[in-house]
């Protein structure tokens, strides 16, 4: 797994990058990268294609795939070149489809099938499709790369941040008389959200100042806070001195801790993690649907949310060609449906998979078989399907990409890192030991030649390898043992233990207390019957 940190992205410059997996390339700036260069492409020999990658930080990659590769293969190309080997369910690949609308690439079918626009070399985005919380990230790499994403979505897209929001911090800004100090710059008037977050104006462009080009320099500095303004027009001389003074604070932290505390505070936003997508309603205003990670928001075309639908309350998503349907439960019981058009049948179906996705990212235990399994074939894969009596997957496409939860995701990346790690740190085959940096404690001296003495029968590779498979077999226990304590758990209360069985449906998720509240099954929405005891060992 590659080391590589923040340099792992802009660390070179040349004309031409072609990824391979152990060989990290160099990354071209995207305004130097070669036009005639697409001329030459397609290799029907090799029976490949190339690809270009814009990089959050706007570099350009270029891919060499298959032309049967899926979307999976070349998402991996990319991130084990940027050494993100264990967090790369977080990233996607994005396209623009005839109509300029944004596209996500569905990982599990195949990319030249997707990708088929015309263009001799198509040119695909990396961006985090699922932004998770930032102690949830393990890999530097993987957090470098969220803060460039934020950074994006924060400036240079107005995404989680509406103008009107912006321009009412500026305002506030302006009229401080005298910059901040210290103790009162918690409350300065220049919160640009709502939420229960400390992140503000100057905060936010100290940050991103202190990030990229380090401590703050009185001569130099404050001319570049220009760079991160949306406004037209000059930042306003009293946001330069509230930002100087912010910035000044943050001298002696390093662009990594920057980036990162930029994260804890860009997630605290209300709409952190939103995907926003443009759609009309049924009077043809023009507004946005942003889908987040606990809820689905309709936007006005300036993106300052009208209405706000927790998961819970949506019953169900339904397309008809361009029309995206959601069912809602209202307070009286009663259930009402709203459509929303979008430009093209694409993008409905797009804004479909991104609704049904997220919700089962984030907010099931695991992806349900339906989801996972669920396929869809166009005319040609039918007619093909008539003379295929077996396997069907080369003429189905996935109509969703997803294969894990988030839970699922963090907690496999944790194990795989531990076991790295407890190999690296093993002793090896030859009988040397390894050098901890963090504890900065020195191998033992080497003895010398005569006065060695014979070697140990019990210390040999196989029983190092043993030692090793023992550790894994320990934390594996162990990761059992801690998930059925979790699963004999009520779901509910997160408490007493499981001890209801419903009738008719016969689903177990309850405990005593929890199960009286209730008067249909979570699970399967059916009317609860009978509430029947049952005696299990946690319940004695």
């Amino acid at each position: 797994m590659a080391s590589s940190s923040h340099d792992a992205i802009s660390s070179g410059r040349s004309e031409d990058a072609t990824v391979s997996v152990g060989s990290p390339p160099n990354s071209p700036v995207l305004a130097n990268y070669p036009s005639s260069i697409v001329g030459a492409s397609v290799n029907n020999k090799q029976k490949c294609f190339h690809v270009d990658i814009v990089l959050p930080d706007g570099s350009l990659r270029q891919v060499e795939v298959d032309f049967k590769a899926n979307g999976q293969e070349c998402l991996d190309k990319i991130c084990n070149s940027l050494g993100i080997v264990e967090e790369v369910d977080y990233f996607g690949l994005t396209y623009y489809g005839p109509k300029q609308e944004e596209l996500w690439v569905n990982m599990r079918n195949r990319l030249f099938k997707q990708l088929s626009t015309g263009q001799p070399v198509p040119r695909m985005q990396l961006r985090v499709k699922f932004f998770v919380q930032p102690h949830m990230l393990l890999q530097e790499e993987t957090k470098h790369l969220f803060f460039l994403d934020v950074r994006s979505q924060l400036i240079d897209h107005g995404n989680w941040l509406p103008l009107d929001d912006w321009r009412h911090a500026a305002a506030a800004a302006a009229a401080i008389e005298e910059p901040p100090t210290p103790a009162s710059s918690s409350s300065t008037g220049l919160a640009i959200s709502s939420g229960n977050t400390s992140l503000t104006l100057d905060l936010l462009i100290a940050l991103l100042a202190q990030a990229e080009f380090g401590d703050f320099d009185s001569r130099r500095t404050p001319i570049k806070y220009q760079k991160y303004w949306r406004e037209q027009g000059d930042i306003p001389a009293e946001v330069i001195a509230a930002t100087a003074e912010a910035h000044r604070r943050l001298s002696g932290l390093s662009p990594a801790s920057a980036e990162y505390r930029l994260l804890q505070l860009a997630a605290g936003l209300p709409m952190y993690g939103s995907h926003y997508h443009e759609v009309k309603d049924c009077f043809e205003t023009k507004l946005n649907i942003a889908v987040g990670p606990s809820a689905i928001c309709v936007c006005r075309e300036n993106k300052q949310v009208l209405d706000r639908y927790p998961y819970p309350r949506v019953q169900k998503v339904t397309i008809s060609d361009r029309v995206l349907y959601l069912s809602l439960s209202q307070e009286n019981g009663s259930v009402k449906e709203v459509g929303y058009r979008l430009v093209s049948q694409k993008a409905a179906n797009g804004l479909y998979r991104c609704v049904t996705e997220t919700h089962s990212f984030f907010r099931c235990d695991t992806v349900r078989t339906d989801v996972s399994a669920q396929t869809c074939r166009d005319i040609k894969g039918a007619l093909v399907s008539f003379f295929t009596e077996h396997d069907n997957s080369m003429v189905r496409d996935f109509v969703f990409d997803i294969q894990r939860t988030a839970k699922e995701v963090h907690d496999d990346a944790r194990r795989r890192l531990y076991r790295c790690n407890s190999a690296a740190n093993s002793p090896t085959s030859s009988g040397a030991f390894s050098f901890d940096e963090s504890s900065m404690t020195p191998p033992p001296q080497a003895v010398p030649q005569q006065q060695q003495p014979p070697p140990d029968p019990a210390v040999t590779p196989a029983s190092s390898n043993a030692e090793v498979q023992s550790i894994e077999e320990v934390a594996q226990l162990k990761e059992k043992l801690q998930s059925l304590e979790q699963s004999r758990l009520c779901r509910i209360c997160i408490d007493s233990g499981i001890g209801i069985v419903f009738i008719p449906c016969g689903h177990m998720l309850a405990c005593r207390d929890c199960s009286e509240r209730l008067a249909d099954c979570p699970l399967c929405r059916r009317s609860i019957e009978i509430r029947q005891p049952f005696f299990a060992p946690w319940n004695a």
